[in-house]
This record gives structure tokens, sequence and C-alpha cells, in this order.
């Protein structure tokens, strides 16, 4: 049975190698945290249901959260990752150098491989540590409609339910449009 008969919903988060994609989706998944690091060489995948509130309303879907590896020589492979995307996570780790950059340079390789129709959240990660950079990818954000803009923590859990509820959010919407 496919996902679509399933009604499954694929999330496809990139970022730089060692922004946290990986403990991002753990967080999600099991609510857990390690500070042992293992890198992703391809790809990894976890199923999780996943939903949101509102004031007068729950909703909510199942998802499979395609972790993609962040090294360099593995890109030209992702148009081949990115295939039947729902949503699509750009993370970025928020201590690195000229964030903005390489939030650029993922945001603009999802706008070649998926549809337009496809909404792009944007995560911040390790927002423990301070982070001076907020108004500038804000307005990048804004500028170029991507559905989210969240600050999270994958180490102390914060910002993960806000940015749960944006790609849920964003998932119930595009099926109600289409």
């Amino acid at each position: 049975m496919s996902n679509q008969e399933m009604n499954v919903k694929k999330i496809v988060f990139v970022g730089e190698n060692q922004c946290g994609k990986s403990s991002i989706i753990r967080r999600i998944e099991s609510n857990t945290f390690s500070t042992d690091y293992v890198p992703t060489h391809t790809i990894d995948f976890k199923m999780r249901y996943l939903k949101a509130k509102s004031p007068s309303l729950t909703f909510g879907c199942w998802t499979v959260c395609w972790d993609i590896a962040g090294q360099q020589e593995i890109s030209p492979m992702n148009k081949v990752y990115y295939k039947d995307a729902e949503s699509a996570v750009i993370v970025f780790d928020i201590n690195q150098p000229d964030p903005l950059g390489k939030i650029i340079k993922w945001f603009n390789d999802l706008r070649n491989n998926l549809p337009k129709r496809i909404q792009i959240h944007v995560g911040g990660n390790k927002s423990e540590i301070y982070f001076g950079k907020e108004k500038e990818i804000r307005d990048f954000c804004e500028k170029n409609k991507i559905a989210s803009y969240t600050q999270v923590s994958a180490k102390d859990g914060n910002g993960i339910i806000e940015i749960i509820h944006e790609i849920t959010k964003g998932l119930i919407v595009t099926e109600l449009d289409e």
C-alpha cells in the first residue's frame, strides 16, 4: 500500500551537515535527545502521527519524516529523495556563520525540485544559545512566502510543538486546497 493510499504525508528535512535535523526528528518522534552524534549518510526516516490544535478544532495526519543527509556530495540525489514530498523543513544551526546563505541554498534546491504548492518551513535549531540574525531571516521568509519560521531547540524541546503545529496545519490546508 502506498503512502497516498494510507494518506501518509511525506515531509523532507534538509539542511547542512550537523545542523540538527536528526535531533529534531528524534524529538518529534519520541520526545528524546541524544548527545551522541551519529551522521546521516544518505537518508533516514521516521513515521509519526502529528496533530495540531486550534481553539475549536483538533486535526492531524500520519507523516513520514525524511532526514536527508547534509553532505554536499549527495545533493544530486535530492531530487529523488524529494519525490512525493508534501512538505519541507529547512533546518539550520543558528550558531553557524551565514545562516541566511545556508537557508537560501536549501530554499533554492527545494524550489527547483518540488512543486510550488509544497509548503516550506524553516527551523532555526539550537535556540538555547543566543542568536542575533532573526530579523533578516524573518524578512527572507516573508518575502519568499515561506509557510513558517520557528526557532527550536532539539536539545531542550523548545519550539518543537510550534513547528509541529505549523507543519501539520500546512499539510491539512494543502490537502483541503486540492
